[in-house]
């Protein structure tokens, strides 16, 4: 069969999806409004924004989720399991203070560290640590975002057990967050 397609709003853009998924694009857009991000300095990263899903190097699974840009913040929040159990989450945020767009990153209710939008363009960000921001010898010094067609990249640069160079990266696919009844 050939894939459907939907336009979600009278001048909104269309989407296509295979016949095998009408049922859960129709939950997930039925009665769905859609949300834009509001104009602001974050949106130079509204392309973060959606639900995604991947497995990182060791194989483990990773969700993360980005609302859009409103009040003049992105929310986030990441949770990683291994086989069933989590094994790591964090809430993240992106605002902007002082003139500088700030990515908040608070992984299992810690205390939180600020990365500082050091650097990016159409699709793609790079946040490093600041270091005024944490105590001690902290892992990852940068968080890099890029979005290539439909995927979105994360890595993770910094400094691991004895000073060496550790890189840590992922592709998310977009998701769909189904809602069971």
């Amino acid at each position: 069969c050939a894939p459907r397609t939907v336009q979600l709003e009278a001048d909104g853009p269309a989407i296509q999806f295979p016949n095998e998924r009408a049922a859960l694009v129709k939950e997930a857009a039925g009665g769905a409004r859609v949300l834009h991000s509001e104009r602001s300095p974050l949106d130079k990263l509204t392309f973060m924004v959606g639900s995604w899903e991947g497995v990182d190097a060791g194989g483990n699974r990773v969700d993360e989720h980005w609302t859009q840009a409103r009040g003049g913040m992105l929310l986030g929040v990441s949770r990683l399991t291994m086989e069933s159990t989590v094994a790591m989450f964090e809430h993240m945020r992106i605002e902007v203070r002082e003139g500088a767009t700030v990515l908040v990153v608070q992984r299992r209710g810690e205390s939180p560290m600020d990365f500082v939008y050091a650097s990016g363009g159409r699709g793609f960000a790079v946040f490093s640590l600041d270091a005024a921001s944490v105590k001690g010898q902290v892992w990852p010094c940068r968080i890099l975002y890029g979005r290539a067609g439909s995927k979105l990249h994360v890595r993770f640069e910094g400094n691991g057990e004895g000073d060496a160079n550790m890189t840590e990266e992922m592709v998310l696919h977009p998701a769909i967050v189904a809602r069971w009844r």
